[in-house]
């Protein structure tokens, strides 16, 4: 009986939680994870060189973010409804830190589809998320 009692503390101390979840390397298999970080970086990219610079709307004020520059797009890839989903980070003239999310689609020809793009944070802090 004590080694049952024992058995069963143990499993419940290692089953995993309702809040669990997995470590951000392991959401998304590498080979995904390099065509969605690839995607997202080849189309912010693209659309700086198109227009001279990357717009995002605001949804604070309903105008385009102007004077942002690429920093990096974060090694994370998580799944979305839509496709994948990771964050860019770009900076102002100031030095602020906006964070926009994009979502991608990928085909399976190695081809990708921008499905989505919006402010997630600005210097930290949560901007309201857009509706669906």
């Amino acid at each position: 009986m004590r080694l049952s009692m024992t058995a069963l503390l143990l499993a419940i101390a290692i089953a995993p939680t309702a809040d669990a979840r997995p470590a951000e390397n392991d959401e998304v298999d590498a080979d995904t994870k390099a065509r969605v970080l690839g995607a997202i970086e080849a189309y912010v990219k693209e659309d700086e060189a198109l227009k001279e610079k990357f717009l995002v709307l605001d949804p604070r004020s309903d105008e385009p973010l102007v004077a942002l520059s690429f920093d990096h797009v974060h090694a994370g890839v998580h799944p979305h409804e839509q496709g994948y989903r990771a964050c860019v980070d770009f900076t102002d003239d100031a030095g602020d830190l906006y964070d926009v999310d994009v979502v991608v689609s990928l085909d399976d020809q190695e081809g990708s589809t921008v499905q989505k793009v919006w402010l997630h944070k600005v210097a930290g802090e949560a901007v309201e998320a857009p509706s669906d």
